[in-house]
């Protein structure tokens, strides 16, 4: 089932197995992280040698680490994080 980030009409984004993909299947995807400290991110994933980032403020933040396993995993400080495929966007109406 997709997410939906609107009421009413809006956009359904499915959600990525991002712990299974691969770093050309997870750029340019839509990433939503919240830290530790409460902080959420919500933009477009960049990749970075090791793993993948977010950006913040204009600060490039580490979301997505690669373990010693090679699967990804969630960076130390991140709580919660969705990746959500904007490639394949469907349209839902609420009501």
């Amino acid at each position: 089932m997709g997410v939906r980030l609107m009421g009413g009409e809006g956009i359904v984004y499915n959600p990525v197995d991002w712990r299974h993909a691969t770093t050309a299947e997870l750029e340019g995807q839509r990433v939503i992280a919240r830290f530790d400290n409460g902080t959420v991110v919500d933009g477009t994933i960049i990749i970075a040698p090791g793993g993948a980032i977010g950006v913040y403020m204009g600060v490039m933040v580490p979301i997505i680490e690669k373990s010693p396993s090679g699967l990804f995993r969630q960076a130390d400080h991140v709580s919660a994080l969705q990746v959500l495929d904007c490639s394949k966007e469907g349209k839902f109406y609420a009501g």
